[in-house]
Order: C-alpha cells, then structure tokens, then sequence
C-alpha cells in the first residue's frame, strides 16, 4: 500500500494499480510503460516467491500424498 498521506485522488493505492497508472494513464504527466513493467515484474517475482513458501510451510508434497486410511 502506498499512501502519499491524503484521502485526495491517486493519493493511496495498492502496488498493482501503481503499476497499472505508470503504465496506461497519464495523470503522472506521461505514460511511462517501462516503469509500470517494472514494477508488474517485481510484483511476480515477489508473488512466486510467497508462493514457494507457502507451498514450503505447508508441506505441499505430503499434503497431495494417498490417504494412508486407503492403503488398508
């Protein structure tokens, strides 16, 4: 979440419209399509990341193991 501190507009937003505004509106002055690429790769990045641990924590690989009541 970034805030610039007001409740005006563009003022607070999450990081996936901050990318969204650089890249497609020009209320910044511009569009700046680098920028706004810049900051989707970092937001993929940071979500597979979150991912690979969370899969991590949760111990994926047993969670899709049989079911040892099956093998009776």
């Amino acid at each position: 979440l970034l805030t610039d501190g007001g409740p005006g507009l563009y003022k607070t937003e999450v990081w996936s419209l901050t990318a969204y505004h650089r890249a497609f509106t020009s209320y910044f002055g511009n569009t700046q399509w680098g920028y706004g690429s810049a900051w989707a790769v970092i937001l993929v990045i940071i979500g597979i990341v979150m991912a690979i641990v969370y899969l991590r924590v949760f111990k994926f690989n047993e969670l899709i193991q049989e079911p040892k009541i099956d093998q009776l």
